[in-house]
């Protein structure tokens, strides 16, 4: 099964402070959050209490190095016609919360139900709605997880979205580049090199060790991770996650 994950982070400011406190996670609702929200924060929640109700936060689990929760609510389904009242349908989701890292990760649920958990979290442990956000990628960032990637002979580059590509007296306003071992390619090298940014990547992860296999995923510029490889397994997403971080956090 495919595994599609939003990765987000918290402000560095809230590092050292991340409890969950059982209580805490029990008052946690959009409506709690709207009565703390300012601004484009409160709009931002009004919209997803218009799509929501009925939410929860659990706290399920603990590992060596995160914390497991599940986000539930009853979410509105899209109307197949113009009449009639909403339909709202139950839905669940897991986050995963890095223990020092401060990375939370949202599987399985698109960016808007994502950001249902992830603010409902914020309120839980900080008392606040603003102290997660969404995990930006730049140039740099990808560069570093390319070079991860490519460390070990059976890690490979399969397709890369570039964007502002200048090349000779042309300018390129995206430039899409796809192989099955696309690092062979000095275009790719020479493009890569010239863009501003870049959109997204699709790549083959070196041999994890908690397998001792390749995982083909794709990470995009607004914090997006898909996972296209069989039956992953929690160790082997553990690992992945954490090997991301470290590029991501890298200087």
């Amino acid at each position: 099964m495919i595994r599609n994950c939003v990765i987000f982070r918290y402000e560095e400011s809230w590092m050292n402070n991340l409890i969950i406190d059982p209580s805490k996670i029990d008052h946690a609702s959009l409506k709690n959050c709207l009565a703390v929200a300012e601004g484009r924060k409160k709009k931002r929640i009004e919209s997803l209490a218009s799509m929501a109700r009925k939410e929860n936060l659990k706290l399920t689990g603990t590992t060596r190095k995160h914390q497991v929760l599940v986000a539930e609510c009853e979410y509105r389904a899209p109307k197949l016609t113009a009449a009639g009242a909403p339909v709202f349908v139950p839905v669940s989701h897991k986050m995963w919360l890095g223990r020092s890292s401060g990375l939370v990760i949202s599987f399985d649920a698109g960016r808007k139900l994502s950001s249902i958990g992830v603010t409902l979290l914020s309120f839980a442990t900080t008392g606040t709605v603003s102290a997660i956000s969404t995990e930006k990628l730049d140039k740099d960032a990808f560069m570093r997880v390319r070079d991860w990637a490519l460390a070990k002979s059976d890690g490979h580059m399969k397709r890369v979205t570039l964007a502002d590509v200048v090349s000779g007296r042309t300018r390129f306003k995206q430039v899409v580049l796809s192989a099955g071992q696309l690092e062979s390619s000095e275009l790719f090298k020479d493009m890569m090199e010239s863009s501003t940014r870049i959109l997204n990547m699709t790549f083959t992860t070196p041999k994890l060790s908690a397998s001792s296999r390749s995982l083909n995923c794709r990470l995009t510029n607004w914090g997006g991770l898909t996972v296209y490889s069989q039956d992953v397994l929690d160790s082997e997403m553990a690992e992945l996650i954490d090997t991301l971080d470290k590029e991501l956090r890298a200087p």
